[in-house]
């Protein structure tokens, strides 16, 4: 026969899918464990952090100059974060998503840049 706190943990597990032990590895109601640190210890399901997943790098492609330079008159003439986020992603030859053109082409037109914006279509 089970212990009480065996049975609770089970019981636990079943209702709540994870949970840590004192030693500070969690586990989930289809038996995977990894390990979050003992401040979680006796933390159950949102409490707990899931398992870190490697995510693949970006794809990469060589740097487009005229982006590269519409991107630092745009920088230069308007600032913001984005946009210089964004500068240093074509920098690096990264691919830009559907959602960042669309917020670029935006930033151009509203800065009346509209030659430049169509280099991200």
């Amino acid at each position: 026969m089970k212990k009480f706190s065996e049975w609770f943990v089970c019981r636990l597990v079943l209702e709540h899918e994870k949970y840590v032990d004192d030693d500070g590895n969690a586990h989930d109601d289809e038996g995977n464990t990894w390990h979050v640190g003992k401040r979680y210890a006796g933390a159950f399901n949102r409490e707990v952090p899931g398992p870190r997943v490697e995510r693949e790098p970006s794809p990469r492609v060589e740097s487009d100059p005229a982006r590269v330079a519409a991107l630092e008159k745009a920088v230069a003439a308007r600032g913001g974060d984005f946009l210089r986020s964004i500068l240093s992603q074509v920098r690096d030859g990264r691919v830009l998503s559907d959602a960042q053109k669309k917020a670029v082409r935006q930033a151009f037109y509203r800065a009346r840049m509209k030659d430049e914006a169509d280099l991200f279509r």
